[in-house]
Parts: structure tokens; sequence; C-alpha cells
């Protein structure tokens, strides 16, 4: 996971400041060697890509079949890391390390949007 944020002056209720996420490159890959990437959320709205829109990538390791689609940036909205962490846990058998994970994930990401 990369994330990129600043932080900005946005007075109210929680204090004086807030954390703007301006990019972030979210990857989950197999967790037995050889970690082949298996998705990943992008967002880089400023840089030297032309795809500047938030979206997915499949990678190799989800058994894609085509050979361009690991290449295909498909759109998505915006993706919160809570989503990620949400989609791991949920559908690709990655132990929480708490009991309390769908809470804290739904708290935090309550913020996020």
């Amino acid at each position: 996971m990369i994330q990129h944020y600043r932080i900005i002056e946005f007075p109210g209720e929680r204090g004086p400041w807030k954390v703007q996420t301006v990019t972030y490159y979210y990857t989950l890959e197999e967790g037995t060697p050889p970690h082949r990437e298996l998705i990943a959320y992008h967002w880089h709205p400023h840089g030297h890509s032309p795809i500047t829109y938030p979206h997915l990538h499949l990678y190799a390791g989800t058994g894609a079949i085509h050979h361009r689609i690991p290449e295909a940036h498909f759109p998505t909205g915006r993706i919160a890391l809570e989503q990620v962490f949400r989609l791991a846990i949920e559908h690709c058998q990655v132990d929480p390390l708490r009991s309390d994970w769908a809470s804290v994930l739904d708290q935090t990401q309550q913020v996020f949007e």
C-alpha cells in the first residue's frame, strides 16, 4: 500500500486540520511465494500517466485469461483503504487481527465518506 496525502486546515468539530488523500496504490497479492499480485486499486490524478481516474487492475494471479487484462484500467470510484481491508478479510481469506474489525472499519470509513 502506498498512499500520499496532505494536511489541510479545515476547522470543524473534529479539530482544525484534515488529512486529504491525493494518491493511492492499494495492492492485494498472494500470501505465499512468489507473492503474485492479484488486484490493485490505483488513483493518481497528478503524474505522468494519462489515466487520472480511480481504477482497478486485475493481474495474472487472479487467473485472468486474456493477455490484455493486466494492462486494462477498469474504472472505479474512489476506494477507501477500509474497503480493501474488508475485501481481503471477507473474500480473500485474510485473518483479521482483532475480533471487532468490522465495527472499526465501519467507524473509520464513515470519516472518509
